[in-house]
């Protein structure tokens, strides 16, 4: 995990985002936080967007979740 990952307000979005549905993931990176996001309630599905391919295909190497796109 990386250190701006560590400095997100993790609970505080987690809170304020619905807890079904769709979640969008806008520069999403390596996609840790759409991950922490998807596990905190499985009933969000999470679609990650980032124009870095490589970031999208380590993404998709780490976290392999049903409810991640």
């Amino acid at each position: 995990m990386n250190m701006r990952l560590l400095m997100l307000p993790v609970e505080k979005i987690n809170k304020n985002i619905p807890v079904k549905g769709i979640v969008y993931d806008i520069g999403c990176g390596k996609g840790d936080l759409g991950f922490i996001l998807s596990q905190r309630n499985p009933k969000r599905h999470i679609i990650s967007l980032d124009t870095d391919h490589t970031k999208i295909t380590m993404a998709q190497h780490y976290y392999k979740a049903s409810n991640i796109k």
